[in-house]
This record gives C-alpha cells, sequence and structure tokens, in this order.
C-alpha cells in the first residue's frame, strides 16, 4: 500500500468517524421518543388507576340520582377505556418507531469502534522508509 492510499484510507476513517458521531449527536431524538413512551406508560397508569378507583357513590338513596350518576361514571369509564386505547396504539407505534433508530444506532456504534480500532493501529504503525537515491 503506497503512503498516498495510507493517506486516503485514513481520511475516509476520519469522515466515516465524523460521520458517526454526528449521528450518534441525533440521539436526542431517540430520547424525545423514549420521554414520550414514558409519559404513555405514566398516562396509561394513571387511567387505570382512575378505572379501578372510580365507584358508583353508596350516599346516594334516590334511585334516579344513583341512576344519573352511573350513567355519567359509565359515560367517563367508557371514555377512559377509550383513552387507554389510544394510548396503547401510540405506544406500539412509539415501539415501532423507536426499534430502527435503535438498531441503526447499534450499528454505528459497532462501525465507529471497528473505524476507531483500525486507525488507531494505522496511527500506531510506522511508515515505510524509502531508501534514499543518490542524484547523479
Amino acid at each position: 500500500m503506497t503512503r498516498q492510499d495510507k493517506h486516503d484510507v485514513r481520511e475516509a476513517c476520519l469522515r466515516l468517524m465524523k460521520t458517526a458521531e454526528a449521528f450518534v449527536r441525533r440521539a436526542p431524538r431517540q430520547k424525545r421518543i423514549e420521554a414520550e413512551r414514558s409519559a404513555l406508560y405514566k398516562a396509561l397508569y394513571e387511567v387505570q388507576l382512575v378505572l379501578s378507583v372510580t365507584r358508583l357513590p353508596l350516599s346516594n338513596k334516590d334511585s334516579s340520582k344513583r341512576e344519573g350518576a352511573a350513567r355519567v361514571l359509565e359515560k367517563e369509564l367508557k371514555q377512559s377505556k377509550a383513552n387507554l386505547a389510544r394510548s396503547q396504539h401510540a405506544l406500539e407505534q412509539m415501539d415501532y418507531l423507536i426499534e430502527p433508530v435503535a438498531t441503526k444506532l447499534d450499528d454505528l456504534q459497532v462501525t465507529a469502534k471497528k473505524v476507531q480500532t483500525v486507525l488507531k493501529s494505522a496511527l500506531r504503525s510506522p511508515a515505510r522508509v524509502l531508501p534514499f537515491r543518490k542524484s547523479r
């Protein structure tokens, strides 16, 4: 391998490392997706809590008031179930979106480590010394 070829390989490795670093710096998108995911988990937890705690008022003795309250609570329960279904669907979509990003990030990190080891070994190995030619 000539000196120019080594220089070209070194330059290509440096460009690849810079590109990998630029991609890794885009990780805030992944963090944002994970934050949205955790917010959805929290919303699901709250909806489940509301569903488990919601009860019909026991102090109402009037049946018409009780029926009205039951209808309101059933409506709220239905709304909560719909919110839960939407949240679960959004969570599934987030998982679907984050999976290729995480895979690509892992692949780029592996490639960056390989490039880094190749570059370190290239920088450690001494350049070939060409014999001195006497001019006539």
